[in-house]
């Protein structure tokens, strides 16, 4: 009876321990992510996925996404959740592209986003729009929308927007306001 209960006892932690491994081998995963329903089999689905690659002119580009989706109807198109498109400008600055929602077409290297859409640069400038299309291959942003320009001297709102050159050039179309803010010092 005391051999049987120490070899009892011995498989309990055995198990105990083995649990916590594997428990910690998994810890990496977050505890939010979307779940895999039904409706999503048959589709190619990732969890946070990256994308890196070169533009025309050589400048990085890095897309991710908590989750990218593609239909099996075999097109060409991926379903992004929360996607962000990180670039590089001509300059060297930095562009950061976030939303909520957008479609990456494979084939052109087109990501249209959508909800709430936020451009930013590591020199204090930011643009929010609606929606908004990014030709990753030619450094491209533009939206059809109503869009806000931040920067740190000035506030600027026009009915649509480019962003050309990889960044260089930003034009504002239509009935556009800007406010000049004036240095306190």
């Amino acid at each position: 009876m005391k051999v049987l209960l120490l070899i009892i006892a011995i498989g309990l932690i055995a198990v105990v321990l083995i649990s916590l491994k594997i428990g910690h081998k998994f810890s990496h995963i977050r505890k939010n992510q979307a779940l895999i329903n039904q409706k999503d089999f048959g589709n190619m689905r990732m969890i946070n996925p990256r994308i890196i690659g070169l533009n025309e002119s050589n400048k990085p580009f890095e897309i991710i996404a908590h989750s990218a989706t593609q239909p099996s109807d075999g097109k060409q198109i991926v379903i992004l959740d929360h996607p962000q498109a990180n670039m590089e400008n001509k300059d060297g600055t930095l562009v950061t592209v976030k939303a909520a929602a957008g479609k990456w077409i494979r084939e052109s290297n087109i990501i249209n986003l959508t909800d709430g859409v936020i451009l930013s640069n590591n020199a204090g400038y930011q643009l929010v729009t609606e929606k908004a299309t990014i030709d990753l291959r030619q450094g491209k942003v533009f939206s059809k929308m109503p869009t806000w320009g931040y920067s740190p001297d000035a506030k600027i709102q026009g009915q649509s927007m480019q962003i050309l050159c990889n960044g260089s050039r930003i034009i504002f179309i239509g009935k556009t306001k800007a406010f000049l803010l004036q240095d306190q010092n």
